[in-house]
Protein backbone atom coordinates (compact mmCIF):
# COMPACT_ATOMS: atom_id res chain seq x y z
CA UNK A 1 0.00 0.00 0.00
CA UNK A 2 1.32 3.41 -0.94
CA UNK A 3 1.43 6.15 1.69
CA UNK A 4 2.29 8.87 -0.82
CA UNK A 5 -1.15 10.59 -0.55
CA UNK A 6 -0.42 11.12 3.16
CA UNK A 7 2.79 13.05 2.48
CA UNK A 8 1.12 16.50 2.08
CA UNK A 9 -0.84 15.99 5.28
CA UNK A 10 2.25 14.85 7.17
CA UNK A 11 4.25 17.82 5.90
CA UNK A 12 1.50 20.27 6.80
CA UNK A 13 1.18 18.69 10.25
CA UNK A 14 4.90 19.16 10.84
CA UNK A 15 4.70 22.78 9.71
CA UNK A 16 1.68 23.43 11.93
CA UNK A 17 3.50 21.91 14.91
CA UNK A 18 6.51 24.15 14.38
CA UNK A 19 4.37 27.24 13.91
CA UNK A 20 2.26 26.34 16.94
CA UNK A 21 5.30 26.11 19.20
CA UNK A 22 6.59 29.41 17.86
CA UNK A 23 3.23 31.15 18.19
CA UNK A 24 3.03 30.47 21.91
CA UNK A 25 6.05 32.71 22.34
CA UNK A 26 4.88 35.50 20.04
CA UNK A 27 1.08 35.78 20.21
CA UNK A 28 -1.51 36.22 22.96
CA UNK A 29 -2.81 32.98 24.45
CA UNK A 30 -6.38 33.74 23.36
CA UNK A 31 -5.34 33.92 19.71
CA UNK A 32 -3.24 30.75 19.92
CA UNK A 33 -6.17 28.89 21.49
CA UNK A 34 -8.51 30.07 18.73
CA UNK A 35 -6.16 28.89 16.01
CA UNK A 36 -5.64 25.52 17.73
CA UNK A 37 -9.40 24.94 17.90
CA UNK A 38 -9.83 25.83 14.24
CA UNK A 39 -7.32 23.13 13.25
CA UNK A 40 -10.00 20.50 13.90
CA UNK A 41 -12.24 22.04 11.26
CA UNK A 42 -9.46 22.47 8.70
CA UNK A 43 -8.19 18.93 9.30
CA UNK A 44 -11.65 17.43 8.83
CA UNK A 45 -12.23 19.32 5.58
CA UNK A 46 -8.74 18.49 4.29
CA UNK A 47 -9.01 14.77 5.02
CA UNK A 48 -12.44 14.72 3.36
CA UNK A 49 -11.08 16.50 0.26
CA UNK A 50 -7.71 14.73 -0.02
CA UNK A 51 -8.31 11.26 1.40
CA UNK A 52 -12.04 10.97 0.88
CA UNK A 53 -12.74 10.28 4.54
CA UNK A 54 -16.38 9.89 5.44
CA UNK A 55 -17.88 11.35 8.61
CA UNK A 56 -21.16 10.50 10.29
CA UNK A 57 -23.82 13.11 10.96
CA UNK A 58 -22.75 13.20 14.58
CA UNK A 59 -19.14 13.85 13.62
CA UNK A 60 -20.17 16.59 11.18
CA UNK A 61 -22.30 18.07 13.96
CA UNK A 62 -19.23 18.24 16.18
CA UNK A 63 -17.15 19.78 13.43
CA UNK A 64 -19.82 22.40 12.78
CA UNK A 65 -20.14 23.11 16.52
CA UNK A 66 -16.38 23.64 16.74
CA UNK A 67 -16.48 25.94 13.70
CA UNK A 68 -19.36 27.93 15.23
CA UNK A 69 -17.41 28.28 18.48
CA UNK A 70 -14.33 29.54 16.66
CA UNK A 71 -16.44 32.04 14.72
CA UNK A 72 -18.21 33.28 17.86
CA UNK A 73 -14.99 33.72 19.83
CA UNK A 74 -13.31 35.42 16.87
CA UNK A 75 -16.25 37.78 16.36
CA UNK A 76 -16.35 38.61 20.06
CA UNK A 77 -12.65 39.47 20.08
CA UNK A 78 -13.11 41.74 17.04
CA UNK A 79 -15.97 43.63 18.70
CA UNK A 80 -13.90 44.63 21.73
Amino acid sequence: ECYLPLLPLAASDLLVGICDCRSVLLAPASLVSLVNCSMLVFSAVATRAILGSRYSRTEWGGILAAAAGVILVGAASLLR
